[in-house]
């Protein structure tokens, strides 16, 4: 019945690296199945998506990508994955982290987690900058006079890794909004531009970006520019980035979607995935020597994070944004 369906309708992230791991993979595996693949960022999914469904149309399948515009906007349209689960590799808990599925909605059946990994990361040039003062670093220390027209911080105000970060530190009982404050009055820079805040790091304007991505970090330290990735040495929060899905309950390829479901989410699937993004995957037959960084992006065992890609922490998000514009402007 897939087969004569002839296609499924995939969003996922942007980026020919990713379209290429979940279309041309799957295609070898299921050459009757074309896969119609739309890359696009969560802030524009949701809006087509909801747009379609009001006028009455089911013009897409399956998403892939972030939960905040899943929990906030696309759940109402999903159906629960398990029931579209066939697999034996897929549906067996013994294959993924901890036994189990992760799932980001409260109701634990429509956004099925994938990936789970460290976030927080910082950027920093080792020309400037002392790698060992780095691992050493609070984040109070930021707050110092001496870090003043220092530090660049991916903005806040909009849905990325900032954005997470500025939650994780509003939410923390020993950092809070104080600590926001004390950044701002430090005169923290604020920029969307990963690319431009990294080449700003290289050459030394400024010491530090809070809330680097380690996919644009690790592709200027693979072409050999000085920019390094670390950690505070407090505990940090875990995100699931893109490393989500949902399955839409009217869905105009169901044969071909639940096919597709399944084979992303078997040790094929995610390990194509987890090597053209770099980053783990809940999978535990999944390899790691691919990742960008295998001993620090993988979430410690016995280690607890704040999770800052459930429902529940994204139930915080509206008084934190209200904050933060009261706080950096709109």
């Amino acid at each position: 019945e897939a087969g004569k369906e002839g296609k499924v309708i995939v969003f996922g992230p942007p980026g020919a690296t990713l379209r290429d791991a979940l279309t041309k993979d799957f295609q070898k595996s299921y050459p009757n199945i074309t896969v119609e693949y739309t890359g696009l960022t969560g802030a524009a999914v949701a809006p087509k998506v909801t747009s379609e469904k009001k006028a009455g149309l089911n013009l897409v399948d399956i998403h892939i990508g972030g939960t905040e515009s899943i929990i906030r906007v696309l759940k109402k349209y999903s159906a629960p994955v398990e029931q579209f689960l066939i697999l034996l590799e897929v549906k067996d808990p013994r294959y993924w982290t901890g036994g189990k599925f992760k799932f980001a909605d409260n109701e634990g059946k429509y956004n099925l987690v994938f990936c789970t990994m460290v976030g927080g990361w910082l950027a920093f040039n080792p020309d400037v900058m002392d790698s060992k003062k780095v691992a050493s670093l609070s984040f109070w220390d930021l707050t110092k006079p001496e870090w003043k027209n220092k530090v660049l911080w991916t903005d806040p105000r909009i849905p990325g890794p900032g954005k997470t970060t500025a939650e994780f530190f509003y939410l923390q009982p020993n950092l809070g909004p104080e600590f926001i404050r004390g950044l701002a009055e430090n005169e923290v820079m604020l920029s969307r531009d990963q690319r431009q805040m990294l080449e700003w790091i290289s050459r030394g304007k400024y010491s530090i970006q809070l809330g680097a991505s380690p996919e644009s970090a690790w592709e200027l330290i693979n072409a050999g520019a000085p920019v390094r990735l670390d950690l505070f040495k407090e505990k940090s929060y875990t995100t699931a980035d893109f490393g989500s899905v949902v399955i839409f309950d009217q869905t105009p390829h169901p044969n071909a979607a639940k096919i597709y479901l399944n084979w992303l989410l078997s040790k094929k699937g995610l390990t194509a995935w987890s090597k053209a993004s770099g980053y783990p995957v809940r999978r535990i037959d999944v390899p790691t020597e691919h990742l960008l960084d295998p001993e620090r992006l993988n979430p410690k065992s016995g280690t607890e994070y704040w999770e800052g890609y459930t429902e529940k922490s994204l139930d915080q998000t509206d008084k934190v944004r209200e904050f933060l514009q009261e706080v950096f402007g709109r």
